[in-house]
């Protein structure tokens, strides 16, 4: 194929997502997965060479076409990566564009999770309607099955259906959080994920990733009040405490407490309320 003999980094952004459009649009079969990591690895190396570039609206779209690849593929190296090369772009040029392609990123993996879980919902759904006696607690075949596995048809079906969702969401918020947590222009950002990613773990009942949440969030917190308190010439992020971040930290605590509440996660609102003191 024409396509994969050329130099990408050497076309015009334009032409080249233009091209990868029409691969996209042209695999089928088993080989489309294969066509379409083709398409993000070029889209990658486009983002990943433009740092001498000038920025213009077309890398958006780029980005977002590149991280739609992700989410389809589950490839979470892949975005993470890219998007560390677009904040790099973007960052003193038009950091709202690196919003937009986060919140691309992360309604595109929310709808998928949300579309997994009702999936398999409808399985188990199907699978109960099959029990033509309700009184007979298990069919012959649940119960031949049990002898093999301890997983119901639900905790089957989940862990096939829903898991891999599940883990390619909560990689994009963890991705997400690391690449703003210093970002003073993008603290609303941050704030929406933090607020995103507390709403999963309650939805999802993931009480070892709010743990860990709870911990990502208080060690952030720590840098960020360390590169408050240096020289400015060493504070090279022009990091510093305003009336308004000071807020949106503050907002972050209490909707930790209020997760850590419902989830009954007692050490975890005990620990952030000794650890939390905003200056």
């Amino acid at each position: 194929m024409l396509f994969r003999s050329q130099n990408y980094t050497s076309q015009k952004p334009e032409n080249v997502l233009q091209r990868v459009n029409e691969l996209i649009a042209s695999s089928t079969g088993p080989n489309a997965d294969k066509e379409k990591q083709f398409a993000l690895e070029q889209l990658h190396t486009v983002v990943s060479s433009s740092k001498r570039k000038q920025w213009s609206k077309v890398y958006e779209q780029i980005m977002q076409k590149h991280m739609e690849l992700c989410v389809d593929l589950k490839d979470n190296r892949l975005a993470k990566d890219g998007l560390h090369q677009y904040r790099n772009m973007v960052q003193n040029v038009d950091p709202s564009s690196l919003e937009n392609v986060i919140v691309h990123l992360l309604d595109l993996a929310e709808a998928r999770a949300t579309a997994a879980r009702k999936k398999a919902n409808q399985v188990s759904f199907a699978a109960a309607a099959k029990v033509s006696d309700l009184d007979q607690e298990d069919t012959p075949e649940s119960i031949m099955l049990s002898t093999m596995t301890v997983e119901g048809v639900k905790d089957r079906t989940d862990r096939e259906v829903v898991v891999p969702w599940l883990k390619f969401l909560w990689e994009a918020y963890r991705a997400v959080l690391e690449l703003l947590h210093k970002n003073a222009k993008l603290e609303k950002v941050y704030h929406k994920t933090c607020e995103k990613a507390f709403a999963f773990c309650l939805d999802y009942q993931r009480t070892l990733e709010f743990r860990r949440l709870c911990d990502m969030l208080r060690l952030q917190l720590s840098n960020i009040q360390r590169l408050a308190a240096q020289p400015a010439r060493i504070n090279r992020a022009g990091w510093e405490w305003t009336p308004e971040s000071i807020e949106i930290h503050l907002q972050i605590r209490f909707n930790q407490l209020e997760v850590a509440t419902t989830l009954e996660q007692w050490n975890e609102g005990f620990r952030d309320r000794k650890s939390t003191r905003l200056n």
